[in-house]
């Protein structure tokens, strides 16, 4: 394992426990402990980890290095206020998703006040196949890609994840005819989702999708098959065409 490899599992490792000591690190990953300390070292030294109480912790400058990405993405830069007045609508999370290394990645989150607590934050990569936001960008990727990522494996996060690759590619199917997806608790039990994609009306390309989440207990009957699939799509369309104004300036 070349020590690029070895340092990317040692933050992986910290940001998998939310912090960890030398200790549980070296009890943890197959490397030595001299071999630990040294890319920890190195990582305090260049400004990637700090250390708090005698636990190693991810510092934001890598947040920093990622926000270039992010800024260059039209998907972020022209989103943001599109999700942000969907979310002060609807009264829920609205997340601005991009694909990325077969994953789905939320790159801008719009929160409101009754928003339910979950795990998502910037940054976030989830698997394609058991959120709306990801389920959206996978539905529009090509027939190769779509294979690689389900010959990955579909594993079940919550007894409603769809497993079956049959059943979960005729889905995708009907998201692509209807221009929406959804998560009906298979990503987070207790936690429903509904998204649409942003296809880019010069290249046709999908460039992220705008998801909607929020508690089943809020998102059920006519709001969640019919009113909040009409407001993404809207919500949809709308960035896809400041995007298009956008590359023409």
């Amino acid at each position: 394992m070349s020590a690029l490899e070895t340092g990317m599992t040692i933050l992986e490792a910290i940001r998998e426990h939310e912090g960890a000591t030398l200790v549980e690190l070296d009890g943890e990953l197959d490397f030595s402990k001299s071999t630990i300390h040294r890319h920890l070292s190195t990582f305090r030294q260049e400004g990637y980890v700090f250390r708090e109480d005698g636990e190693f912790h991810i510092s934001l400058h890598l947040f920093d290095l990622a926000s270039y990405n992010r800024e260059r993405n039209p998907l972020f830069h022209i989103g943001r206020s599109t999700a942000d007045e969907v979310a002060r609508q609807i009264e829920e999370r609205v997340s601005l998703v991009v694909a990325e290394q077969g994953r789905a990645v939320k790159c801008y989150i719009a929160e409101s006040d009754r928003s339910v607590t979950t795990d998502a934050h910037l940054g976030l990569s989830m698997h394609l196949y058991n959120t709306s936001g990801g389920k959206a960008l996978l539905a529009h990727m090509s027939e190769e890609e779509t294979e690689v990522v389900l010959d990955e494996g579909i594993r079940p996060m919550t007894d409603n994840t769809i497993t079956d690759r049959e059943t979960l590619l005729t889905e995708l199917q009907d998201i692509r005819s209807k221009g929406v997806a959804f998560d009906d608790q298979e990503r987070l039990a207790g936690v429903r989702g509904v998204a649409a994609p942003v296809i880019d009306k010069q290249t046709e390309d999908v460039i992220g999708a705008i998801d909607i989440a929020g508690p089943a207990t809020r998102l059920e009957g006519d709001r969640f098959t019919k009113e909040i699939p009409d407001l993404v799509r809207r919500a949809s369309d709308e960035i896809a065409l400041n995007v298009q104004y956008w590359r023409r300036e």
